[in-house]
């Protein structure tokens, strides 16, 4: 496996980043407490495609960051910075999304993309928040380590079949 290169959604990154995303649905099936959170039923390829091209538009207009990895010419990964609520007084602060294939977790692939992200971030956003479940150390490790503050947490927040988890807010300056 070649290392990853980490670098800004490409319109060819269409399939990898769709097919990424759906293989999720099957993961969560197997591990209820994995820390993504998703639709109530997932989404058709016409809705990723359609999202898919609403994110390229707001890429290509600077109103999101999105970074990409890349292994072995496929994408395995991403991170982005929406705002929080676009064209209000909220628009200088971002929400912060991440995710990396399963079978390329554990290899900093996430560290990275954070990073890059984070790094071009900087001159849209002033302040930078994310949701991530509360068992999920590793994850929080990595923000915090990043730079991120643990500002609170919300009991109950994330409802997934009968089961609910609590989530940590986090922010960066």
């Amino acid at each position: 496996m070649s290392e990853p290169l980490i670098r800004n959604l490409r319109w060819s990154d269409l399939d990898d980043v769709v097919n990424t995303y759906l293989s999720i649905y099957d993961e969560v099936n197997e591990d209820p407490s994995l820390g993504l959170i998703l639709y109530l039923s997932r989404p058709t390829i016409e809705d990723e495609v359609k999202w898919f091209s609403n994110r390229f538009i707001e890429i290509q207009s600077g109103k999101v960051v999105m970074k990409v990895a890349e292994v072995d010419s496929r994408v395995v990964g991403w991170c982005d910075i929406v705002p929080a609520r676009a064209n209000s007084e909220m628009s200088h602060v971002g929400i912060l999304g991440i995710l990396v294939k399963k079978e390329h977790r554990n290899r900093g692939i996430g560290q990275m993309l954070l990073a890059s992200a984070l790094r071009d971030g900087k001159s849209r956003f002033s302040k930078v928040q994310l949701g991530v479940f509360s068992g999920n150390a590793a994850a929080i490790h990595i923000y915090e380590k990043a730079g991120f503050k643990v500002i609170g947490y919300s009991p109950r927040q994330i409802k997934r079949g009968n089961n609910y988890f609590d989530e940590v807010i986090m922010e960066y300056y």
